[in-house]
């Protein structure tokens, strides 16, 4: 498999997935922390919005500066944002 195949298949299971992951590192406790966050858009009842029959779905940067924020911008440091094996954003 060439690594264009191989990215292939990694987009195509990233597309599938339906969390993004984020990772934050501890300055106090030096670990990382791992927090899963649904990748779609939801309404207030959390069902899925749709746009023409297709799920949407969320900025992996505002996802990673959100869930960032929530934990404390002071005591983490944000490492990256995945969407299943692929890295969609670092700092």
């Amino acid at each position: 498999m060439s690594i264009e195949e191989a990215r292939a298949v990694e987009m195509d299971h990233a597309r599938d997935a339906h969390y993004y992951t984020v990772l934050m590192k501890s300055e106090v406790e030096q670990v990382l922390v791992r927090v899963r966050v649904c990748a779609y858009q939801l309404d207030e009842n959390g069902h899925f919005k749709l746009v023409n029959g297709k799920r949407q779905i969320k900025n992996c940067i505002d996802v990673g500066l959100d869930v960032w924020a929530a934990w404390g911008a002071d005591e983490y440091t944000l490492e990256m944002v995945q969407l299943a094996e692929v890295v969609m954003a670092t700092p």
